[in-house]
């Protein structure tokens, strides 16, 4: 009898980066999954960037493959942007391949009012050409804009949430959901007034002290609550991005492929008995970053889209 691990690593078709070649036998095992569960559940949702590790665009060919990839460990891929189409590209793939993934788009806003203009239209355009299939769920204007401090102030990102809302429902899609995405101290009451979605990035790689693994992932939930006060609506709360890097070191992390591995299964055991939603940071490591280790690595696969993890043992808690 086929042991409940190696289902699910066919189901994956890979252990750590190595092929598995089916006979007809475990195949039609596989496919009928018994009551093992699939391995897409094994993340809530990921982000996702379409870049290779130049910074190029990756094609719809490339895209295509990550997408069948991602679609066997999670149900939900979270994107940043229109650029590089991948927005349609991803679209596309799900729908043409009947893949079990839905997208939460993004808007890139830190460019001002023109590109923010622009990628509304671009999601409009994808969305109509696409004959509106209910892939896309939710939109976020902006990533991290208040942290980040550049060009666009708090006024400025509640006009491009109400800009969202008013193209989107002028153009039959007022159901989307529309909100911004910010690192959790530099949310506002104002701005949440303004989200249908409470979404906030948090990163432990950052914090100042380490007192372990655990430690840092019970630190993530305390964080959540604290938007309790900022929140008199109880608006949903999302972790937009969440994650550990496995290399480079910031303040009091120092990030390890052992580390990496330990904080991917305490924290995806601790959202699901936390029921909280979130967005895994993040599918491939981005080398085409130059700032930093820390946030080259944090990707649940590496530059040759191999597996960091073992998605097969991934979410069995106890």
């Amino acid at each position: 009898m086929l042991s409940a691990a190696f289902i699910l690593s066919c189901s994956l078709g890979i252990v750590f980066g190595n092929p598995i070649h089916l006979t007809p036998e475990q195949t039609n095992v596989t496919n009928k999954r018994n009551d093992i569960g699939s391995l897409s559940n094994r993340f809530w949702g990921i982000n996702y960037s379409p870049y290779n590790n130049d910074g190029t665009c990756i094609g719809y060919t490339g895209i295509l493959d990550q997408m069948k990839e991602l679609s066997l460990i999670t149900k939900r891929i979270k994107l940043y942007s229109t650029d590089c189409n991948q927005l349609d590209y991803v679209v596309k793939a799900i729908r043409e391949n009947n893949l079990n993934l839905e997208v939460h788009a993004g808007v890139w806003a830190t460019e001002g009012l023109n590109r923010t203009s622009r990628e509304i239209d671009e999601i409009i355009k994808v969305m109509k050409e696409h004959n509106n299939p209910g892939i896309v769920k939710d939109v976020s204007i902006g990533n991290e804009e208040l942290f980040k401090k550049k060009n666009i102030t708090e006024n400025k990102l509640i006009d491009f949430i109400k800009l969202a809302k008013s193209k989107f429902s002028s153009s039959g899609y007022g159901h989307l959901k529309v909100f911004t995405t910010e690192v959790v101290g530099f949310l506002t009451e104002r701005v949440i007034n303004e989200c249908d979605i409470v979404q906030i990035n948090a990163h432990v790689m950052y914090d100042s002290e380490f007192h372990g693994i655990e430690n840092s992932v019970g630190s993530l939930f305390e964080r959540i609550k604290t938007i309790s006060a900022i929140n008199p609506q109880n608006k949903l709360v999302r972790l937009g991005e969440v994650g550990y890097a496995s290399r480079g070191s910031s303040i009091a992390h120092n990030g390890t492929l052992e580390r990496f591995r330990e904080f991917a299964n305490k924290f995806t055991c601790s959202a699901k008995r936390n029921q909280q939603q979130y967005f895994y940071f993040e599918s491939k490591d981005s080398i085409w970053k130059v700032d930093s280790d820390v946030s080259r690595s944090y990707g649940l696969y590496d530059l040759n889209f191999k597996p960091k993890i073992d998605f097969v043992s991934l979410g069995y808690c106890t």
